[in-house]
């Protein structure tokens, strides 16, 4: 189970990854929008998104080789912390997103837009809860992996009984 959902997260990434960076691509390349140091967020989301899709190449067969106790290779830390700061950053972005919806929905009458703000901030509140969860998990499986890898060399060490 944990390979698929790996690979269904491989897929994902890259339309979440692609979509904030190409829309404020569009935005100042064909609508001539002028270009403000608020559209660095979405840019940095999808550096981050780059960043989160090699580390689920990286990772790919961790699950695999977690059930079949072989050692796991190693990743840099800092794909792992990339991977989470992504994760959390679509967490934030919706979260915001929605707050915004609902303070504007108080001041104004916004009710035919509730829902298309829902539709968008949900999945994106999900992918973001569903990356960080599944990094956390992965690192425990990581060490857990680690821990009984040096116990089968110690057994390997005091021979078998």
């Amino acid at each position: 189970m944990g390979y698929i959902q790996k690979m269904v997260l491989l897929v994902l990434t890259v339309p979440f990854a692609l979509a904030p960076g190409g829309l404020i691509t569009y935005l100042v390349g064909f609508e001539n929008a002028t270009f403000e140091y608020s559209m660095l967020i979405p840019v940095a989301m999808t550096a981050l998104g780059t960043c989160a899709f090699i580390f689920h190449l990286k990772t790919k067969t961790f699950y695999k080789l977690y059930k079949k106790d072989l050692p796991m290779p190693k990743v840099e830390p800092l794909f792992w912390f990339l991977t989470i700061s992504f994760g959390i950053s679509f967490i934030v972005v919706s979260s915001y997103m929605f707050y915004a919806i609902i303070n504007m929905q108080q001041t104004r009458n916004v009710d035919d837009i509730m829902w298309q703000v829902l539709a968008l901030c949900s999945p994106m509140f999900v992918f973001g809860i569903w990356t960080v969860v599944e990094a956390f998990y992965l690192h425990k499986l990581v060490i857990e992996n680690k821990n009984k890898t040096r116990h089968y060399e110690i057994d390997d060490i005091k021979g078998n009984v």
